[in-house]
């Protein structure tokens, strides 16, 4: 009764599969792909549309959700999410693509919830950033604020202050730029400076965050591309500066203190008791650079530990197929290894 649509479904079996089941779990683009084909929405009962702060911009699931609204006898939707936004305009923006009429929230101390969440203690362990990291940091700094400024005398933006500006607001700039070109009103001038700034926004955000390793390996993929103003930018002295100085970190295996950190809090936890030698850790980190280098250092330190990344793959950067991740919970779940970076 219960059937999985996806890319990997034979599209032969697609229909009886559908005629015959009762529930479908599938993904946004598979079910887009059917609606094409004249897939029959009409006898759907229900709806529902998980990680629902997706339904913005040109996701699947608006095109979905207004195809279901169409074409069902009696439409029922409902949408979940975790992190629908605590911005009012985005989730009225949600609702009105998923015809959403009521929002509900759940906290942990619902009783409707209680009763399934676990006590969390969180604990902020505070790291030093070393002299090194903050120059080059500062030099990324004043590169970036050097395209601010030009930017900002094209009347694109308010302010070169950089605590003031976040990625979501170079986005929407970079949008506005598109949207002038298109126009006819266009300054080529002014695409080529986001493109920059928010490449430079980004490179700020891993010497900070993320450290050397995995700096040098977003600044090497980008000095790659072929586009003019990449070129251009790498061609300035400053960045040139810049990457020399990553560069005499990065082979000096300099690391972001918080990995130390990390690794000291492990060896901690894990032990050499009978009963922290299975302890499971789940560790989470945004990047996968990020997680390759944590790998490395927990088997050099004889952890027993594995990754776990998503299905894309980028580059020389192969992704985890689905038979693999499942492989690997399994291995965790049965003691094989006591760390999941993922």
């Amino acid at each position: 009764e219960i059937c999985v649509f996806t890319s990997a479904t034979p599209t032969n079996k697609r229909n009886d599969l559908w005629e015959k089941s009762r529930v479908i779990l599938a993904t946004p683009q598979t079910i887009d792909n059917e609606i094409m084909k004249n897939l029959d929405l009409s006898n759907v009962s229900f709806l529902v549309f998980d990680e629902a702060h997706r339904a913005v911009g040109n996701y699947a699931y608006g095109f979905i959700a207004g195809e279901y609204m169409k074409k069902a006898k009696n439409p029922l939707i409902m949408g979940l999410s975790a992190s629908p936004s605590s911005d009012i305009e985005k989730i009225s923006e949600i609702s009105k693509n998923l015809f959403i009429q009521s929002v509900e929230i759940r906290t942990e101390n619902d009783s409707d919830v209680r009763e399934y969440i676990m006590k969390v203690e969180e604990e902020w362990v505070k790291v030093e950033l070393p002299a090194d990291f903050k120059g080059i940091r500062n030099k990324l700094a004043d590169l970036l604020k050097f395209y601010l400024k030009q930017l900002k005398d094209m009347n694109y933006i308010d302010t070169i202050n950089l605590t003031n500006i976040n990625k979501k607001d170079l986005l929407a700039v970079q949008e506005r730029i598109r949207g002038d070109i298109l126009s006819g009103n266009g300054n080529f001038d002014a695409a080529s400076l986001i493109a920059k700034i928010i490449k430079l926004h980004y490179a700020l955000e891993l010497i900070e965050t993320q450290g050397i390793f995995t700096l040098y390996r977003y600044l090497e993929r980008l000095n790659l591309q072929k586009g003019k103003g990449v070129k251009e930018m790498f061609s300035d002295e400053r960045m040139k500066e810049i990457c020399e100085n990553v560069k005499i970190l990065y082979d000096a295996k300099t690391d972001h203190p918080k990995l130390d950190a990390i690794l000291k809090i492990l060896k901690e936890e894990l032990g050499s008791s009978e009963d922290t030698k299975n302890r499971k850790i789940l560790l989470f980190t945004q990047y996968r650079d990020t997680a390759e280098k944590i790998y490395e250092i927990l088997t050099d330190n004889s952890i027993k530990c594995e990754k776990f990344i998503g299905q894309a793959s980028r580059d020389n950067d192969k992704g985890m197929t689905q038979k693999e991740q499942i492989a690997s919970l399994e291995k965790f779940k049965n003691n094989t290894f006591n760390v999941l970076i993922a």
